[in-house]
C-alpha cells in the first residue's frame, strides 16, 4: 500500500501485488531459486526502487522508474518508461533500458547492454561486453569502461535498419575514420580520440548527417574492428 515498503519473499512461491496509487520507494526482494521452472515474470512498478533477485527473465512496465538487480545467472531484464537502474551482476546478462536517461551496469560476464532512448550511462564491467544501438537518434550515451583488451574485449553493435542499411556483420574498414570528420562518401563511423566520442555519419563526406552515438571514458580507443552490424 502507500508508503515505503520492504518485502522479502524468501524460498518458495511468492506473490507481491503492487499498489498503483502509492508513489513511495518500495523494495521487492524475491528469492526464487527454489521454484523449478519459473523463469519469467512481468511487473508493473510505478515508482521507487524495486530489486528483483534470483529470477532469470524480468519485464517491467513502469511510469517513474526503479532499481533492478540480477543474480549470478544469465539474466534478461527489460524496463519501460522511467529513469531506471539495471545491474546484471554475474552471468551473461541482457539488459534493456527503456525511454529515459537510465544507468545500466553489466557486472561480470559477457553482457549485452541496450540503452534505448535517452542519454544513458552504460558500464559493461568485467568480460566481453556488447553495447547495442537500434537507431542513430536515440540519445548520445556515456560509456564508462570501453575496452578492447583480451578478456575484456568490448564491441559496438548497430542495427542495420537504423543505421543506413549497412551490411550485416563486421564493419568494413573503409566505413570507419579516426579523426573529426568523414573523408569520403563511404565513411559512416567516426571516432575522435581528442574528445573520446563516437559519431555516425549517414552520408559520409557530404554536408550534415552527423549524430553523436557515445561519449567514452578518457583515453578510450575505438577502431573499425570494434564495430558490428546486426
Amino acid at each position: 500500500g502507500p508508503g515505503i515498503d520492504q518485502l522479502f519473499g524468501g524460498a518458495g512461491i511468492d506473490t507481491f501485488q503492487r499498489d498503483w496509487t502509492g508513489l513511495a520507494a518500495d523494495t521487492f526482494v524475491m528469492d526464487l531459486s527454489f521454484v523449478l521452472g519459473l523463469q519469467n515474470a512481468v511487473g508493473f512498478p510505478v515508482s521507487g526502487a524495486d530489486t528483483f533477485t534470483g529470477i532469470e527473465n524480468y519485464t517491467c512496465f513502469g511510469l517513474i522508474g526503479g532499481f533492478f538487480t540480477g543474480d549470478d545467472n544469465d539474466n534478461v531484464i527489460r524496463t519501460d518508461l522511467g529513469v531506471d537502474n539495471l545491474i546484471g551482476n554475474g552471468g551473461n546478462d541482457q539488459l534493456f533500458a527503456g525511454g529515459a536517461n537510465d544507468t545500466v551496469q553489466g557486472g561480470k560476464g559477457a553482457d549485452a547492454l541496450h540503452g534505448g532512448v535517452g542519454r544513458d550511462v552504460l558500464t559493461g564491467g568485467f568480460g566481453n561486453d556488447g553495447f547495442f544501438f537500434e537507431v542513430a537518434r536515440q540519445g548520445a550515451d556515456r560509456i564508462t569502461d570501453f575496452s578492447s583488451s583480451a578478456g575484456n574485449d568490448d564491441a559496438f553493435h548497430f542495427a542495420a535498419a537504423g543505421f543506413g542499411d549497412l551490411p550485416v556483420g563486421a564493419l568494413a574498414k573503409g566505413r570507419f575514420v579516426t579523426g573529426t570528420a568523414a573523408l569520403d562518401s563511404n565513411d559512416r563511423f567516426i571516432f575522435d580520440p581528442a574528445t573520446d566520442t563516437l559519431w555516425f555519419d549517414s552520408n559520409g563526406s557530404a554536408q550534415g548527417g552527423v549524430t553523436e552515438i557515445a561519449d567514452l571514458q578518457a583515453s578510450a580507443m575505438v577502431t573499425w574492428q570494434d564495430i558490428f552490424v546486426f
